[in-house]
């Protein structure tokens, strides 16, 4: 899932167009959106609430905030 929005990221720098641009930040908001399901996983596997787990609750919020940023920013340039 990395490497799409790396590659759409690397090119729409240099080929600045609109399905660049827009591949850009549909692969980056898949690909935030992914780690966040990832870590969600994980959080929600503890037995136990530790520093740890909290931690990972609020980093799953703040990827969500920044996946929705994406999203709404791929409506916007659109």
């Amino acid at each position: 899932m990395a490497v799409p929005a790396l590659v759409t990221e690397w090119i729409s720098n240099f080929v600045v167009t609109t399905p660049w641009i827009v591949a850009n930040l549909l692969t980056s908001g898949l690909f935030i959106f992914y780690v966040a399901c990832i870590v969600s996983y994980d959080v929600l596997q503890e037995d136990r609430v530790t520093a740890d787990t909290l931690a990972g609750g609020i980093t799953v919020y703040l990827l969500i905030a920044v996946g929705w940023v994406l999203g709404y920013a791929t409506i916007e340039y659109l």
